[in-house]
């Protein structure tokens, strides 16, 4: 009886302490300062009733057609918008009658209608990040699973205090649906016998949050190629599994992305040179106000991107357009020192060490127990970071968020290895005579 009840409690403890945890994240998560980005994707979340009652209206033409509504649509991921949409439907509460216009004061917006008020605001930001707990839940099971309790349970702690987390997906952006569905990819990675089209399906997703997550369709495919379980598998089944995942990717990136349904070639090549355009406008204009924060070579973003996952203090504002306006909260929000732990040279220099020890256990295992999921995960951290480096220029932290899943699941390892080994030399030493 007594044995069952351990028992009981231990599989229980770990998803009681994410409630727990996922409590204190929601019931905070109005502290938050607001970012005039939550505005253009409230404002963009039409387009879910849209895509039911006039899909014709989200269709790309041609260039010369294409409004303000639909460059945002060619520049941005969809899902965030639809999901904010889907919150804005059940709560029955209207979108934003204005977009957020950058060129403009904080004032301005406001009386244009582009500044949500709290209730639509907190809807919208609830829409994104209800998959909190969802996220550390698969991290657990991932890592209790492939690693050990000990790297469950850290990276449960880990995610949920970790600074990047709580400020950038606690808004009504792209980056909390982006932190959640690289976790579930890298569950699906890890699963048994992982289906080509779930792989699929899931890299789209990944894509459809956020576009520099792209790169995780060169793990997918590297997964159904040389995965663990693709040993078995005969030239003609490797080449049907990798058709039926680049199907089931290409189908759901085209699903949500109604703009390139008439004409996919000619729009996605209209939005790769509006985006290419956007960066270069974003980069000249930091050139111009900060020098300093432009990053001009692969290995000064390279360092950027160093710094912001492991150093930085949180980044509230990308840019100091709208300090002054926001002033308050920002205060508020940085004098909250559990929003910022680890977050200086000592702990983010800790938390470095750590997670390449993680890397290394993690290869060194992969080895040892001919584990090549946990090679496929290195790969994709490694792509993804060098991806980053080699194509945004910009300086902003939360464009580092597809990199923050792999580097807690490394820490975790990492942390948990040398606590193993500490035990395990204190077990030799009582030993000894």
């Amino acid at each position: 009886m007594k044995t069952n009840l351990i028992i009981s409690i231990k599989k229980t403890a770990p998803f009681f302490i994410i409630l727990l945890l996922s409590l204190v994240y929601f019931l905070s998560l109005m502290q938050v300062p607001f970012h005039p980005d939550e505005s253009t994707q409230i404002y963009m979340s039409s387009d879910l009733q849209k895509l039911f009652t006039s899909p014709k209206s989200l269709i790309w033409l041609s260039a010369a057609d294409e409004d303000r509504e639909m460059q945002l649509r060619m520049l941005d991921a969809p899902l965030t918008r639809y999901m904010i949409g889907l919150g804005g439907w059940l709560t029955n509460q209207d979108t934003l009658p204005a977009d957020w216009d950058w060129t403009k004061s904080f004032e301005y917006n406001q009386q244009a209608g582009a500044f949500p008020a709290n209730s639509l605001l907190l809807t919208a930001r609830l829409s994104v990040s209800f998959v909190f707990p969802l996220s550390l839940v698969l991290l657990w099971l991932v890592l209790k699973k492939n690693f050990s309790p000990a790297a469950g349970w850290i990276g449960i702690f880990s995610a949920a205090g970790n600074a990047l987390v709580l400020l950038h997906t606690r808004r009504a952006m792209a980056e909390s649906l982006t932190f959640f569905l690289v976790i579930w990819l890298i569950y699906v990675l890890y699963q048994k016998k992982p289906s080509p089209v779930i792989l699929g399906l899931a890299a789209g997703l990944v894509f459809c949050a956020k576009q520099s997550t792209a790169i995780w369709i060169l793990a997918v495919l590297a997964c159904v190629l040389f995965g663990s379980n693709s040993y078995t598998d005969t030239f003609k089944r490797k080449v049907i599994n990798l058709f039926l995942c680049a199907v089931a990717f290409i189908l759901i990136v085209l699903l949500l992305n109604p703009f390139l349904w008439k004409y996919p070639f000619s729009a996605f090549q209209r939005a790769y040179t509006l985006r290419q355009d956007l960066v270069i406008r974003q980069f000249a204009d930091i050139s111009r106000v900060s020098p300093a924060s432009a990053l001009n070579t692969p290995a000064q973003r390279a360092g950027a991107l160093a710094a912001n996952l492991f150093f930085t203090p949180p980044a509230i504002e990308d840019t100091a357009n709208y300090i002054d306006a926001l002033s308050i909260s920002i205060t508020r929000y940085n004098n909250d020192a559990l929003n910022s732990m680890l977050r200086d040279i000592p702990g983010g220099f800790f938390v470095l060490v750590f997670t390449l020890l993680g890397v290394y256990t993690a290869i060194r295992t992969a080895f040892k127990l001919h584990n090549r999921e946990n090679l496929l995960l290195v790969f994709a951290g490694i792509a993804q970071f060098l991806f980053l480096a080699a194509t945004v220029p910009l300086p902003f932290q939360r464009y580092t968020i597809p990199l923050v899943p792999t580097a807690i699941v490394f820490f975790a390892v990492g942390t948990s290895k040398l606590i193993e080994l500490i035990y395990q030399c204190n077990i030799s030493n009582k030993r000894r005579p």
